[in-house]
């Protein structure tokens, strides 16, 4: 903080923020529920990881027995209730990027979060419009998403949040592009939890190589020097994929 001062009886300060803090309680937001529930076995809906993959034994280990699986409500995805399913904000505003119209997509995205601020996608696809030109300003609107789904999930679950199950995708973008954004800021340990905790809800990794990367970040891998144009990098443009729904 520079200075403080008084004008008109209203308090002003001038200075620099080192950080925001996000306070989701404050909100006053009902958790999103999650459905399902049920036990799963992950490892019979997939290739074994085997060595010399270095991820084999952190795999085996978050797969040695079934886990009770769950998937997120369809708030998360930009399906609210009583609008016509075959319309989602995220999905058209992902279309809109493609088009280039990157400004007509924010909005719409702003229009979805002011109808429901629990709409994970939404806080996913605006921190993908800001990745590549400020990391500063995608982890904002990542940690948004990420603080939010918690109200659901949060530290300590021990169930499985799969990639396969649509509405989960939201969340896993949420939480990968805040750990890329983390590493991208030289905050590499922060950036290694939170690849971990990707990892024990979705084991498989099957989309979004979250392996990859905390294997980087564990042999002192630098982000962007060594992973410019890497996929696994680089987050997913939320909606693109929207129609798959495999189970994997």
């Amino acid at each position: 903080m520079d200075r403080r001062w008084t004008w008109l009886g209203a308090p002003y300060a001038s200075g620099r923020i080192e950080r925001a803090r996000i306070d989701v309680a404050r909100l006053d937001l009902l958790p999103l529920p999650l459905m399902g529930g049920e036990l799963r076995d992950v490892r019979s809906s997939t290739e074994p990881h085997a060595s010399p993959d270095p991820y084999a034994p952190l795999w085996k280990r978050l797969t040695a027995k079934p886990r009770p699986s769950f998937e997120f409500d369809h708030i998360a995805w930009g399906q609210f209730p009583g609008s016509d399913p075959e319309e989602n904000p995220t999905c058209e505003a992902s279309e809109l990027i493609e088009a280039g119209d990157r400004e007509g997509a924010r909005e719409l995205l702003m229009k979805a979060l002011g109808a429901d601020l629990r709409c994970l996608d939404a806080h996913a696809l605006l921190g993908y419009l800001e990745f590549d030109r400020s990391p500063e300003r995608a982890i904002a609107h990542y940690e948004l998403g990420v603080r939010i789904g918690e109200l659901s999930v949060p530290v300590g679950f021990d169930g499985l949040i799969v990639w396969g199950r649509i509405y989960n995708r939201p969340f896993l973008r949420c939480l990968h592009g805040y750990g890329l954004c983390l590493w991208r800021l030289s905050r590499a340990l922060e950036a290694s939890r939170v690849f971990q905790r990707i990892l024990s809800m979705n084991p498989n990794d099957l989309h979004q190589g979250v392996r990859f990367c905390l294997d980087d970040i564990q042999q002192g891998g630098r982000w962007p020097e060594t992973h410019e144009g890497d996929e696994a990098t680089r987050p997913r443009r939320p909606g693109a994929s929207a129609s798959s729904h495999g189970d994997s």
